[in-house]
């Protein structure tokens, strides 16, 4: 028998929130270091022109160019003062990028949250399937009724009763028409989006943009440029075409991803008309 791996390589080593957040001090390591590259080739022609400006100076030139000379100095300075402060930063946007890293013992600490988790929604899977049993067999006494209410109004023809009586139906028929006749299916399909073991799933090259999906217990949902995955096609479907890259979220915008969502996860059709599944293979501990 082969033994499951261990919780830490099933589920998401990260989640959505730190990945963007890593993602965020990243582009702005870059700017940083862009800026770094650029102050530095200023330095480099002033310094060029300092060199021609103080052989003039040496050769007897004029005060006009001793002025300009002065003026090229100081500019050098204010450069290497830029720098100094670009370069702080540049090592502070890395500490944070390299702090976002889990420790050993937050890896664990995360696996085993993440155990819980999943054995949770496997205890509310089972409750799921108890209220689809009772559902349906709501659905179930409301047809039969119905049924008996179609039989009365045939009979209450045959005894010529005015058209416009009552005979009780809106109330039911509404009751009826709001129950899902799929919640078994749905909560089977959801669980296997959770879990990340949804079935027919194809390779996909992520385009230019960075693709964020709904984070789940199996990814961060958070997919780089070039990387290659494996969607389903209804995944795929709905990812964004190949435009320039958008800005990442914002701080606060990242801060807000991570409110409860009530909205269901993308999930593929379950077998119609079935109010059992058979579940296993789903890791819990």
């Amino acid at each position: 028998m082969k033994r499951r791996k261990p919780a830490e390589s099933i589920w998401s080593p990260r989640s959505q929130k730190s990945m963007l957040r890593q993602l965020e001090r990243e582009a702005a390591l870059a700017k940083c270091r862009n800026q770094i590259a650029f102050t530095e080739k200023r330095i480099a022609e002033e310094k060029t022109t300092a060199e021609r400006q103080t052989a003039t100076v040496t050769d007897g030139g004029s005060f006009a160019v001793r002025q300009a000379l002065n003026k090229t100095l100081a500019g050098i300075k204010d450069r290497e003062r830029e720098i100094a402060a670009f370069r702080k930063r540049e090592k502070s946007l890395q500490a944070e990028i390299d702090g976002l890293a889990l420790s050993p013992t937050e890896t664990a600490q995360r696996a085993k949250q993440q155990a819980d988790l999943a054995a949770l929604s496997m205890e509310r899977f089972t409750k799921d399937a108890a209220i689809a049993a009772v559902v349906q067999k709501l659905r179930k006494a409301l047809q039969e009724r119905a049924a008996l209410t179609a039989k009365m109004v045939e009979l209450a023809g045959r005894l010529e009763f005015a058209a416009s009586a009552d005979f009780d139906t809106a109330r039911f028929a509404a009751v009826f028409d709001s129950l899902p006749a799929e919640l078994a299916a749905q909560s089977h399909d959801w669980v296997n989006c959770f879990f990340g073991q949804e079935g027919e799933r194809e390779p996909h090259t992520v385009g230019r943009m960075v693709v964020i999906l709904p984070e789940t217990l199996a990814s961060s949902g958070v997919f780089l440029p070039g990387e290659m995955v494996y969607l389903t096609k209804a995944q795929i479907a709905k990812l964004p075409s190949n435009e320039p890259a958008k800005p990442l979220p914002t701080p606060a915008e990242m801060g807000a991803s991570v409110t409860l969502n009530t909205q269901p996860l993308p999930v593929t059709q379950g077998s119609a008309g079935s109010d059992t599944f058979p579940v296993s293979g789903f890791p819990v501990r």
